[in-house]
């Protein structure tokens, strides 16, 4: 009994370790209008390079500091410049206006709102 409890406590944290580390994807609204999609990760090192050019939403960074913008410059990053309240993103150098998780898109969005399966005319 004992084993199927410890088994059971096991498996839900580590159930809650991969929900609370699972990569996120985020769509950028930029200040120019456009849209950019990334995927950040908790605790990641590993950013696309930003000659990086396979068409896929792209792995980036978070840097806090100077250094780790330096370190970080050949790598898709989103950091603050100069203490600026504003997110900067590395790829365009523009202004990020807002960052939105990405939801799953369900194949119910898909379907047309009426369906009729009647071969009256």
């Amino acid at each position: 009994m004992s084993e199927t409890l410890l088994i059971l406590i096991l498996s839900a944290s580590m159930g809650i370790y991969h929900d609370a580390n699972k990569p996120t994807k985020y769509v950028l609204s930029m200040e120019d209008g456009s849209q950019s999609h990334v995927i950040l990760q908790k605790n990641s090192q590993y950013a696309c390079p930003l000659h990086c050019g396979v068409d896929h939403v792209h792995h980036a960074i978070i840097c806090n500091e100077d250094y780790e913008i330096e370190e970080s410059k050949t790598v898709y990053h989103i950091s603050k410049i100069d203490n600026d309240l504003a997110f900067y993103c590395s790829f365009s150098l523009q202004k990020i206006l807002s960052m939105n998780k990405m939801s799953p898109r369900t194949k119910r969005d898909e379907l047309p709102d009426v369906m009729s399966a009647s071969n009256e005319k």
